[in-house]
């Protein structure tokens, strides 16, 4: 009983300091995507959204400490995950949480920079400004994917769909923004 509670204290304070460390690359130096986790209570509408099929290559870019991809794997145990995240610290709770998981990939690297041409579905909880610099990217390498954007729209492309998850109304994670790309 004690391992399993030094184990959550560590994991504990590892988000704590992984939270502290992207506020700081935040507001000192040009990081685009904090690791601002999307509450739990916000994935079970992502889930019966995002129609998830055998066989779908699935990027959660920035996805932070995989909590989203975890729960995906679960119900989706015939699609492939791939979790990108720049930040060390939320990267490796998401190595190490999502090691039970032999559908997920997490790779530490800049989603500016990965080829993901062969996504079928792309989920994001990104700033306006970092989903608008990724539009370009997007419209090049997407064809036939869906993108699932939480709380923030492309400045510059209409969404195809957009739901409000009622009982988060005016929090994060309280909408569900649907894109298609061709």
């Amino acid at each position: 009983m004690q391992y399993i509670t030094f184990f959550f204290l560590i994991i504990t304070l590892l988000v704590i300091t992984g939270v502290i460390y992207s506020l700081w690359r935040l507001l000192f130096k040009k990081n685009h995507a904090p690791f601002i986790p999307i509450p739990h209570d916000a994935i079970p509408s992502l889930v019966e959204h995002a129609d998830i099929n055998k066989g779908d290559v699935v990027y959660d870019l920035g996805c932070g400490d995989a909590r989203i991809l975890k729960i995906l794997a679960k119900k989706y145990s015939d699609a492939q995950f791939i979790g990108i995240e720049k930040a060390l610290f939320p990267y490796i709770i998401a190595k190490i949480s999502s090691l039970r998981f032999p559908n997920i990939t997490i790779r530490r690297k800049n989603f500016f920079k990965i080829p993901i041409a062969n996504a079928t579905v792309v989920i994001t909880y990104l700033f306006p400004s970092v989903m608008d610099l990724l539009l370009p990217k997007f419209e090049k390498e997407l064809h036939n994917t869906k993108l699932l954007s939480f709380d923030f729209p492309f400045s510059k492309k209409e969404y195809e769909t957009m739901y409000v998850i009622k009982e988060r109304q005016g929090k994060l994670g309280s909408k569900i923004f649907i894109y298609r790309f061709e």
